[in-house]
């Protein structure tokens, strides 16, 4: 997956007008391909227990992980839970399960999140998310559900309830198929979800833009629909968690906000409205840190300036041995969840059970 910067700066280079046949050329394969799974000639595998499929259209920034985890922590009391990923940008090949000494590196930044977050869940990570499926089971037989992360497109396995994410700020209808736009699928792959989520809506969304946007996606008879925003809480520092800071007393303190993730602008709307200033470091997406760019990160932090970073940018720093120690006591992660609007959380939730408890 190429991260919105590249695609962006290929725009610049080429003119859109390039791009468009080969986004006409993609859609084709894509729609092929599609299509031979509908007509059965591809086939899909189906198992006997639960699999949640978590996913978009577009290529990243959607907010598939913290809505993972959303879904894990509600889940975890009752179910044994296993999260499948393929672990993007790690540097090991076939499948791998997570352990206390896992890195980013060898699981990917966003499998490795989920595991500081949820150690008693069984994180993996396996291209082939067939093969994966069938390991998790051989390996962990107590395995009462599965969540497949980031697998919308991948229907060699077919799941037993699909939800598809889209972001607030680039809704899939008004996005075009890569490389022209951001979708890795044609618009219409959205009738393949059972459920379907509206992610990063602002607090002030009301009731009218949400009855527009319906109109716009237009969700077929049994496709669940619903709205929800980030929220954000106290910052804790990344070497020593047990330290925190609230957002008030951050107030008026100059803030460098270190990204490696698609869209940053959420964090950054955040911390500016709690009344930080705040300087961008941007990074692309997945990117594992440099020694130069610690170096640069070293120069821009002197006198009390902290340094505020994701938790996905965590999963890649806080096993990192070349992080500079003397910055340790400065480095802080800015935890986020998913909130469900309209009053409707309790709605997803007992829908998502119900497909599990019937399965």
């Amino acid at each position: 997956m190429l991260s919105f910067y590249k695609f962006s700066a290929l725009k610049y280079i080429t003119g859109n007008i390039l791009l468009a046949p080969l986004a006409c050329l993609y859609q084709g394969i894509t729609g092929l391909r599609n299509r031979l799974f509908d007509m059965n000639i591809l086939k899909s595998v189906k198992f006997d227990f639960p699999v949640i499929c978590i996913g978009n259209l577009s290529a990243g920034g959607t907010g598939k992980t913290p809505f993972t985890a959303f879904i894990t922590r509600f889940l975890l009391p009752e179910y044994r839970v296993a999260v499948l990923s393929r672990g993007y940008k790690r540097k090991t090949k076939g499948f791998q399960l997570a352990d206390a000494a896992s890195k980013a590196s060898i699981i990917g930044d966003e499998p490795y999140e989920l595991k500081r977050k949820f150690p008693d869940v069984c994180v993996a990570v396996d291209e082939k998310r067939v093969h994966g499926i069938e390991k998790l089971r051989e390996d962990q037989s107590d395995i009462q559900v599965v969540l497949l992360d980031d697998a919308f497109q991948h229907r060699a396995i077919k799941a037993g309830l699909n939800i598809l994410l889209t972001d607030y700020n680039r809704l899939f209808t008004n996005d075009y198929q890569l490389p022209y736009g951001m979708l890795r699928e044609s618009r219409k792959g959205y009738k393949r979800a059972d459920i379907i989520v509206v992610t990063k809506c602002p607090e002030t969304i009301s009731e009218n833009e949400i009855s527009d946007i319906r109109n716009k996606i237009k969700p077929l008879d049994g496709q669940e629909m619903y709205f929800a925003g980030l929220v954000y809480s106290d910052i804790y520092q990344l070497f020593k968690p047990e330290f925190r800071l609230k957002i008030n007393e951050l107030h008026g303190r100059e803030i460098i906000l270190m990204t490696g993730i698609v869209s940053p602008e959420p964090a950054m709307n955040y911390m500016t409205g709690c009344g930080t200033k705040v300087e961008l470091m941007q990074f692309p997406d997945h990117h594992f840190f440099t020694a130069d760019d610690y170096r640069k990160l070293m120069s821009k932090s002197k006198n009390e300036k902290l340094i505020v970073i994701t938790e996905k940018d965590a999963a890649r720093i806080v096993t990192d041995e070349n992080f500079p120690t003397e910055l340790k006591e400065k480095i802080y992660v800015l935890p986020v969840e998913i909130t469900i609007f309209q009053n409707r959380e309790q709605h997803l939730i007992t829908k998502i059970k119900n497909y599990v408890t019937a399965n």
